[in-house]
């Protein structure tokens, strides 16, 4: 178990998968926090990010696009009312090796 090391491959698409979790995750405490229409919800984030709507509804499928708008987001989820770090919709490299070790430790057999 502990001579395994993640393939970049491996690390690119557990960043995907965390990064589109963590988005869905951002959308529904903003749907919590604010009553809001998700229509409206997109709005305010084109107005916080600059991107177009369609670029961030493609968010659901490829995660947040840069670490300038995974801020604009963190800071309108403060505005909101609620905490949402950047970490959880860029994660790290090591959060992302992280998992993979764990993934293959509890769902492997290894």
């Amino acid at each position: 178990m502990r001579d395994y090391t993640p393939s970049q491959a491996e690390i690119n698409a557990m960043f995907d998968e965390l990064s589109t979790n963590g988005y869905e995750s951002y959308l529904r405490h903003m749907k919590e926090q604010t009553n809001l229409k998700m229509d409206d919800i997109v709005r305010m984030i084109v107005k916080a990010t600059g991107q177009t709507a369609i670029d961030i509804r493609k968010w659901k499928k490829d995660g947040v696009a840069n670490k300038a708008c995974a801020k604009a987001l963190c800071e309108l989820a403060q505005r909101m009312g609620f905490y949402f770090g950047q970490h959880m919709l860029l994660p790290t490299k090591a959060v992302c090796k992280h998992w993979l070790v764990h993934d293959r430790h509890n769902f492997s057999g290894t």
